[in-house]
């Protein structure tokens, strides 16, 4: 029979009782934690926020799920704004942290902290596969993926910060902000 250590998953635990969590982080198999208010309420846990900022400040390098509820949603967004700066108080390494915000109308968001990999929209898939097809073409004989590309312009981005042209870049990069926020329907 294999052991835990020979699993190909990773094992996450769900719950809210901070002791229980603080026994589980002991556990090297157990490489995550999620948590939520339907369990926080079972266990006597009143103060959300403060339950978050206390287990993101004891449990420091391992990824944590919260999620947030309140029935207002400037409430909603100043839990998930203090749990996201403490979150960004914590030592480097930071490890991965998701927060599930639930909206009074019943839609959720998710705020992923840390370094993941963005969700891209179909759009700028598309706009990544065009730019590979036209680079692939005229990198040949030398193979280039879609990452390269990204890897690429990323590099390309800091060249210009490191050059002394963040306010021109600033200025593209809100530009392009304020376009897309003009293509978004308005929320109702």
């Amino acid at each position: 029979m294999k052991s835990v250590s020979d699993l190909r998953v990773q094992i996450f635990a769900d719950g809210a009782d901070k002791a229980s969590m603080l026994d589980l982080y002991r556990q090297p198999h157990i490489k995550g934690f999620t948590t939520n208010p339907t369990l926080m309420r079972a266990t006597g846990v009143t103060d959300y926020q403060g339950f978050a900022l206390d287990v993101l400040a004891t449990i420091q390098d391992r990824p944590i799920s919260f999620e947030v509820f309140a029935d207002e949603e400037p409430e909603m967004e100043e839990q998930a704004r203090h749990i996201g700066d403490a979150w960004e108080k914590l030592p480097d390494p930071k490890p991965q942290f998701n927060l599930e915000i639930h909206l009074a109308n019943g839609d959720k968001t998710y705020k992923v902290l840390g370094p993941h990999a963005p969700n891209l929209t179909g759009n700028e898939v598309n706009l990544l596969h065009r730019l590979w097809l036209r680079f692939s073409e005229a990198a040949a004989p030398l193979e280039l993926h879609h990452h390269d590309v990204v890897h690429f312009a990323l590099e390309e981005v800091m060249k210009e910060l490191d050059d002394g042209q963040e306010e021109a870049l600033m200025a593209r990069l809100k530009a392009h902000l304020e376009a897309n926020a003009k293509k978004k329907p308005p929320q109702l």
